[in-house]
């Protein structure tokens, strides 16, 4: 559920910044950018500074995407061992 409240959440954060920029995204464009922001292999706009926005969402959707996932895995570490 976290899962889909972040890639959705993010999806709409990067569609709100598309509006007052260079760069306009499709709904379906920024489902993939959150996607692979989540996983951590984000950045697939061309012509994109680091210092900017999108870049920044990208970032922190990854570190969120980090602790998902980590939190994921321990839990079934966790389960599967016993513990």
């Amino acid at each position: 559920m976290a899962y889909l409240v972040v890639i959705f959440g993010f999806m709409g954060l990067y569609l709100l910044n598309a509006h007052g920029t260079a760069v306009h995204l499709t709904w379906d464009e920024a489902l993939v950018l959150s996607v692979s922001s989540f996983h951590g292999r984000g950045f697939l706009l061309q012509n994109v500074t680091l210092g900017d926005a999108f870049v920044r969402l990208a970032a922190a959707e990854a570190v969120l995407g980090l602790l998902i996932e980590v939190s994921l895995i321990s839990t079934f570490t966790q389960r599967f061992f016993g513990k």
